[in-house]
């Protein structure tokens, strides 16, 4: 492996001549990517490889939803809505 590497020397100075501590990002996943546009120096992966699951798209979403098995439960404090409220719990 080389001792310099000119990909992290361009970025090094990208982040000095054009630091933005007020922009998310900035200084982050969008500097290797201006530097990259600008010098194609190393060899990128495709965006998939770094974005497995497409912003809004079924596959996502499927991560905030809630599964069948837990709408089953009651929520805390809550009478269970399977069995009438003046079931007593011991079965009488």
């Amino acid at each position: 492996m080389e001792k310099q590497a000119p990909f992290l020397m361009e970025a090094m100075k990208d982040f000095v001549r054009n630091f933005k501590n007020w922009e998310w990002g900035y200084q982050g996943p969008d500097l290797m990517t201006r530097v990259w546009n600008r010098t194609h120096l190393i060899d990128a992966m495709p965006v998939p490889m770094f974005y497995p699951i497409i912003w809004g798209s079924p596959t996502m979403m499927s991560y905030f939803n809630q599964p069948e098995w837990v709408k089953l439960q009651p929520a805390r404090g809550e009478a269970d809505p399977r069995t009438p409220a003046d079931a007593d719990c011991r079965g009488q």
